[in-house]
């Protein structure tokens, strides 16, 4: 199971926010390059960057500081946050990143998404983000009534094999993770799944570790790295072990 380190950018700075609450947000580094190459010198081997502001906006909005992470560390990165169209998804890989992320883009048009998948096959992932099962897009501010699971279905009916999924509710809470949550994607979609939210204690991945042999490819942690709850040498051990 792989560990990757989220880095959300804000502003020009490494944040990170509760439960998906944009007046809550707190400032860890002044440089989000100084997050990345934290995280790569303690083992992690890929970052989670995500322009807060750009979810909001749809467009990007902190391409400067992306850029500089790419430049700056020598593990993969995975960028999302505004990307919506094509355009935009070639000018973050051409500055290094491996993959793009997407999800408001993912949820509007299926035509449109199919395209982009037959395009740039594996450098796409899909990110679910989901309160109480429902997606969440445009930065976490519009709620839709479109259930997680049944979307993920679809994603997967387009030839999307793996996606990401963030508990929205426990993102940047510190706690506990619901592993219930992630079973029941991993049982009802039988999707690869990247999991976030919550993710505060060794316990925490011991528990998510154990969704393996229904799909788990690895989890996304944040604040509680940022926030000194979990000793990263040893998260990556059990990840890995």
């Amino acid at each position: 199971m792989l560990i990757i380190a989220a880095v959300d950018i804000k502003d020009g700075k490494a944040v990170r926010l509760i439960g998906g609450d944009f007046k809550k947000d707190k400032i860890y580094f002044d440089n989000p390059v100084q997050a990345a190459r934290l995280w790569e010198s303690q083992g992690v081997s890929k970052l989670h960057v995500v322009d807060l502001e750009g979810a909001l906006a749809g467009r990007l909005k902190n391409f400067k500081s992306i850029k500089a992470i790419c430049e700056s560390v020598n593990i993969p990165v995975e960028v999302g946050g505004g990307i919506r169209g094509e355009e935009e998804i070639r000018k973050v890989l051409s500055i290094g990143a491996e993959n793009v992320v997407l999800g408001t883009a993912a949820v509007g048009d299926k035509i449109f998404l199919k395209r982009l998948i037959k395009k740039f096959k594996e450098k796409i992932i899909i990110s679910i983000d989901a309160v109480d099962g429902k997606i969440a897009i445009r930065g976490w501010k519009d709620r839709l009534k479109i259930e997680a699971v049944s979307f993920i279905k679809e994603l997967k009916n387009l030839g999307i094999e793996k996606i990401i999924y963030t508990d929205i509710k426990r993102d940047g809470t510190m706690k506990g993770v619901r592993e219930d949550v992630a079973k029941n994607i991993l049982k009802k979609t039988k999707i690869n799944l990247f999991f976030g939210g919550g993710i505060s204690s060794l316990q925490d991945i011991i528990e998510l570790k154990k969704l393996e042999k229904y799909g788990l490819l690895g989890i996304i942690i944040g604040k509680a790295l940022y926030e000194g709850k979990i000793d990263l040498r040893k998260a990556l051990y059990t990840a890995e072990s």
